[in-house]
């Protein structure tokens, strides 16, 4: 005879069915992303020692030189995106251990004063030189104007006059074999082909990683539905259909469109400029966490919530159901880790992949 404390077996077991039909349930609303490696989002990952090695054989590494480094005046955007913290530590030049300076005076200033957090003066400086460094200045010094314009314009909260700005600057390196050649005849005199190369790939980085910042905070911006319904099993079943499933299939759209724009900072060449390459890595990473983290507050039935046994089974399976998720954004923490490593890149976005 069954004990009075004693649970009933045919009851647990009827409520593991319901359980179980409920958790699938919330794996198909989900559009089956979670339990299907086919259809979990690509997470680029680059070798960084074929380049290095490559670079090498030139005697030299690959780097973002100083021009590139984020501190601003103001707090960052909510438009734009974050910025890494003020007087990140510049990895080591291509050809020499001194970071390349600019040719063009005024863009050399400029470069010092986006480092001391002076982007008023960089906006007021070059809308006056813009023209005359487009007509005059070498590729990689005019790549590097649009760029610190655009940070410029983004400090102060005008996404469209900076998204301009960075356009230009991919616009420049739509052709890197014609941009490399010209910068090679510009740098026959000075000999500093490989600086200059290396200031032009960390503007185009820039450009590419505000274009996907952009993306993200679309996809951020998409929370998650709450749920202040009664507490039943029908009324939360609606809930998921009504309000979970939509906003799960809008947000990994939106989340897939930003990874692929990150994705891009790794397809620069001949090498990806690895301050950028840390951190698309670490931003992809803590996107597709949150998403994680997001969809596991979902709404339990009462009957799996208040079962210890059925809670536990639940919590166990839906951490199983999202592991793909998990894994991709492991891969991304991956990337970001090796390209701070081999390159010696020490920023915000490099602490920040160091701990899941």
């Amino acid at each position: 005879m069954r004990r009075p404390d004693e649970p009933n077996v045919a009851t647990v077991n009827v409520s593991k069915v319901a359980m179980r039909r409920y958790l699938w349930s919330l794996v198909l609303l989900t559009g089956g992303c979670a339990a299907s490696p086919q259809t979990q989002p690509a997470t680029a990952t680059y070798n960084a020692s074929d380049d290095l090695a490559l670079a090498r054989k030139k005697n030299a590494e690959p780097y973002p030189d100083r021009a590139a480094t984020d501190e601003t005046e103001s707090e960052p955007s909510d438009e734009i995106g974050s910025a890494p913290e003020p007087n990140e530590t510049p990895v080591t030049g291509l050809a020499s251990p001194a970071p390349h300076e600019p040719h063009d005076a005024d863009v050399r200033l400029s470069v010092l004063d986006a480092e001391s957090g002076k982007l008023a003066a960089v906006l007021r400086r070059l809308v006056v030189q813009i023209h005359r460094i487009d007509r005059d200045a070498g590729l990689e010094d005019r790549m590097l104007a649009h760029a610190l314009l655009g940070r410029a314009y983004a400090s102060k909260r005008q996404s469209a006059k900076a998204r301009a700005e960075y356009d230009k600057v991919l616009k420049l390196w739509a052709d890197p074999t014609a941009a490399l050649k010209e910068i090679a005849r510009a740098s026959q005199q000075t000999k500093d082909e490989l600086p200059r190369t290396g200031q032009a790939l960390n503007a185009a980085g820039e450009a590419l990683f505000f274009r996907a910042e952009q993306k993200r905070l679309v996809a951020d911006a998409l929370s998650a539905p709450k749920y202040r319904g009664p507490d039943t099993r029908e009324a939360i079943n609606k809930f998921m259909h009504t309000a979970i499933a939509p906003w799960v299939q809008k947000r990994r759209k939106l989340i897939d469109d930003a990874q692929r724009a990150y994705q891009r900072i790794l397809t620069l060449r001949p090498v990806p400029p690895p301050q950028w390459a840390v951190a698309g890595a670490a931003q992809v990473s803590a996107m597709l966490d949150a998403f994680t983290s997001e969809l596991s507050t979902v709404p339990m039935p009462p009957e799996i919530r208040k079962n210890p046994e059925l809670r536990q089974v639940y919590e166990q399976s839906m951490h199983d159901a999202f592991a793909p998720m998990r894994e991709a954004a492991d891969s991304a923490r991956r990337t970001c880790q090796e390209f701070a490593r081999k390159f010696r890149v020490d920023s915000s976005y490099s602490r920040k992949c160091q701990t899941p």
